[in-house]
């Protein structure tokens, strides 16, 4: 894992009459944690709610849901001081990680660390989730190969997912690869202040956190998530030869409106993330808003 080093300094302008007077001075600093989290319904998987001990995120109509890979693109991570990420003092990494989630510890994947840069508010928080770049770096830790690499890249792909759902005597598996290049901006903790803090000689985090409930959602996000319910019966739907085997072509092929009744949901898909007319839109829609900072908090999602 590399280090970077960043140096700071800052310069004080005072004007007296029409005399120009320049003063420098040492700006403070602290260092910077890079980190990806998993929430527990990526790693641990979604339970139905007659047995879920979180009936929050609780599959409501009987399913259990289990990942087994949820590999992500993820990086071009980038702090500024005002929310514009162009302006003065903006650090940004370009590098692109390609991370298995569902075997990121509890605790968070660290991928790199700034040692110095400037302690203040960085009200500007970004990062992007891109079609796999053919240079992303394979984050061998959770598993993921070269080979992971040249599929995602080839493919143009950001996302790919596989695993199965289970419901009584009946399983289903998924093994979907997802062109959803996406930038989360904007980002708030989830008490809602804007961006991060790094402390004088201390440490600040930015903790990109990826969500695995949202492709069950009844709704597109659009802040809490309280009012939302989650269900999977549409996937036994887009089943459509019956083997047991949902497909990428199934999905195409499956109508969202027959998928997706709206007496149970109430989908408007936001402008710039597609048009929904199947459920392999829905998926690839889901599949741009599961970014968050810290945790639970909210960043702004625009296709990329």
């Amino acid at each position: 894992m590399s280090r970077a080093k960043r140096v700071f300094s800052c310069i004080k302008v005072a004007f007296v009459s029409v005399v120009g007077l320049l003063s420098g001075c040492e700006q403070s600093s602290g260092s910077l944690q890079f980190v990806v989290s998993a929430e527990e319904t990526i790693r641990a998987g979604l339970d139905p709610a007659s047995g879920a001990a979180d009936q929050e995120e609780a599959i409501q109509d009987g399913w259990t849901i289990r990942y087994e890979r949820f590999l992500v693109a993820i990086g071009n991570f980038r702090v500024s001081p005002e929310l514009s990420e162009e302006s003065v003092g903006s650090e940004r990494d370009p590098r692109i990680h390609l991370v298995d989630l569902v075997q990121v510890p509890e605790s968070g994947l660290d991928l790199y660390r700034i040692d110095e840069i400037a302690a203040r508010r960085y009200l500007g928080v970004s990062y992007d989730t891109p079609i796999a770049p053919a240079d992303a770096l394979a984050n061998a830790a959770t598993g993921v190969s070269a080979a992971d690499v040249e599929l995602m890249s080839s493919q143009g792909w950001s996302i790919w997912i596989s695993g199965q759902a289970s419901k009584g005597n009946k399983t289903l598996r998924f093994a979907w690869g997802l062109p959803a290049p996406t930038a989360y901006s904007e980002c708030k903790a989830e008490e809602g202040d804007f961006g991060l803090v790094v402390p004088e000689g201390g440490a600040g985090l930015l903790q990109a956190s990826l969500h695995g409930d949202h492709f069950w959602f009844n709704s597109f996000p659009g802040g809490s998530e309280g009012e939302v319910q989650r269900y999977a019966d549409w996937l036994e739907l887009a089943d459509r030869d019956g083997n047991g085997e949902v497909t990428v072509a199934e999905l195409q092929a499956s109508p969202a409106a027959e998928l997706f009744p709206s007496d149970r949901y109430s989908l408007s898909a936001p402008s710039d993330l597609g048009v929904l007319r199947t459920a392999y839109d829905f998926v690839v829609i889901q599949a741009s808003t599961l970014g968050h900072l810290q945790g639970e908090g909210e960043c702004v999602f625009s296709r990329l």
